[in-house]
Parts: C-alpha cells; structure tokens; sequence
C-alpha cells in the first residue's frame, strides 16, 4: 500500500493501475513500480494526470521502485535509464478512457484496475471508518482533486448499496487498511469518480 507525500497522487494511481494490469497480463505476482519516475519525468508533484504517465510510458519502460525509489514527496531530475528499466518488462501499449458509463467501468474492472479522479473534500474521505460506505450524499466540492484506483466492485449488505472498491494513497493507516468504498450511481458518480476513469494496456 502506497503513501503519498505530496500532491502526487496520480502517480501512486498510475503506477497501481500499472502493477495490476501487468500482473494480471502476464500470470505473475505484482512487482512494485516507480512512483518517482511518473513524478520525476512526467508531471511533477503539484498534481498531474493518470493519461500522461500512460503516454510516456508508451515510449520508454515503468522502473521497479527497487530502481527508482520513492523521494518522499521532492520532484527530482529525470532519472530514466533504459537498461536499467528495461528489466521490468513493463510498457504500455494504449491507454482506455470513459466518462460517466457504470457498465463500461464493470466490464473493465474485470479485466483489470481503474485509474480516477474524485473529489476528497469532504469528512466522508477524512474521517473514512471501514465498513461503511461513502454515499454520494455525503461528498463536498465540485471539482477533482484526488486521484485513486477502483479495484473491484460489490453490494454492502449492511446498507444495501452497491459500491465501488477503492484503493488510496493515503498508507494502511486510512479506512480499511488503506481502502474505501463509494456508492455506485449512475452520471458523474460518487465524489465525481465516474468523470474520468483511465486504464492502460500493458505490453
């Protein structure tokens, strides 16, 4: 579980995004990629987009974090060597988008993660108990300002809401070691987090 330092959330989503899809490709446990590189080489730390990291990496290979380690929230020249992250066999081939479409994001969750942008101005992402689900009701703002990584789906049975698993960035020490749960509504989503939802395709 990844724990971000700075605004470089979509980073941590990114590379998430990235272990998952690559594990789930290749039929092999999730190696931990570089956060940095995807802060250092594309976007920085004061916020940036899950697409862009995608579009870099169609031109050179995601670092293992072993390589490339994480800087705890400073912005660092690029360091990319080739050779070096060629050893992860990780590149991206394209990337998938869509808006606003509940049946599009459960047909590709089973194939792989998400990348999102939501709004976390709110108590309900602050003060996020496990076991319980954020509604829609309960978010604040209109705008994105956060970016996480759907990991699945299921039905609460305590509230009789449907709801999307969600992976922070925020350590172990948020939610349910680290996870949360939105409610599924149809149009922009809960917290806005049916807006902008990204995926890549790994080679």
């Amino acid at each position: 579980m990844k724990d971000q330092k700075c605004g470089d959330c979509y980073a941590h989503a990114a590379t998430e995004a990235l272990e998952t899809a690559y594990a789930i490709k290749h039929g092999s446990s999730p190696k931990v990629y570089s956060v940095q590189q995807n802060v250092d080489c594309v976007d920085g730390f004061n916020g940036g987009l899950e697409a862009h990291c995608y579009k870099y990496l169609q031109t050179h290979y995601e670092s293992l974090n072993a390589d490339y380690p994480y800087a705890g929230g400073k912005k660092q020249t690029c360091k990319y060597n080739e050779t070096t992250a060629k050893k992860s066999g990780c590149k991206v081939s394209s990337s998938g988008h869509t808006s606003k479409s509940v049946s599009t994001m459960k047909s590709q969750i089973s194939k792989q993660s998400l990348s999102v942008g939501v709004n976390a101005d709110s108590r309900a992402w602050g003060n996020y108990k496990a076991g319980t689900v954020i509604r829609a009701k309960d978010c604040g703002g209109s705008s994105m300002n956060h970016s996480v990584v759907i990991e699945g789906w299921g039905h609460d049975s305590t509230s009789g809401l449907d709801y999307w698993l969600v992976r922070n960035s925020w350590g172990t020490s948020y939610g349910d070691k680290g996870y949360a749960k939105l409610e599924i509504t149809d149009g922009n989503g809960t917290c806005l987090i049916n807006e902008d939802v990204t995926w890549p395709t790994v080679m």
